[in-house]
């Protein structure tokens, strides 16, 4: 039931979302013992009225991090939150092929106009474990 409700919200986010002709950044991310690396992307979130949502997509591996409503602030320290917090919080999801991860608490830190750096502790929709995962990017 959870992988068919968060299949659903992935694709809720997107039909709802247009990716800005900015050009690309690029994204790094651990989670789960594993690193991975890509281009970086901001998305508008049509639903939040300042949020928008930045993705470093790995499409050939089905793998990737959702950034959702980032601060447009240039720089600050700002609380990541859960999926309980609301549509237009700032969460962070990672899609790993059929497993998903959810941000439950942790702090992302905008280090220009478009980068940025995050340490936050993740849950799955696979296991009662707890993760860590961390991560720097630009778009």
């Amino acid at each position: 039931m959870k992988k068919m409700i968060s299949l659903l919200l992935v694709g809720f986010l997107f039909s709802s979302c247009e990716e800005e002709e900015i050009g690309l950044g690029t994204g790094k991310f651990y989670v789960a013992g594993w690193e991975y690396s890509g281009p970086g992307v901001k998305i508008e979130n049509e639903d939040c009225a300042a949020g928008n949502i930045v993705s470093v997509a790995l499409e050939e591996k089905d793998i990737y991090l959702f950034v959702f409503n980032m601060p447009e602030a240039a720089s600050g320290s700002f609380r990541v939150g859960s999926r309980s917090d609301g549509t237009c919080a700032l969460k962070i999801g990672i899609k790993h092929g059929a497993k998903n991860y959810y941000s439950l608490s942790g702090t992302l830190t905008k280090t220009g106009a478009r980068k940025y750096n995050y340490i936050i502790t993740m849950y799955s929709d696979f296991s009662d474990d707890f993760y860590t995962s961390q991560g720097e990017g630009s778009y």
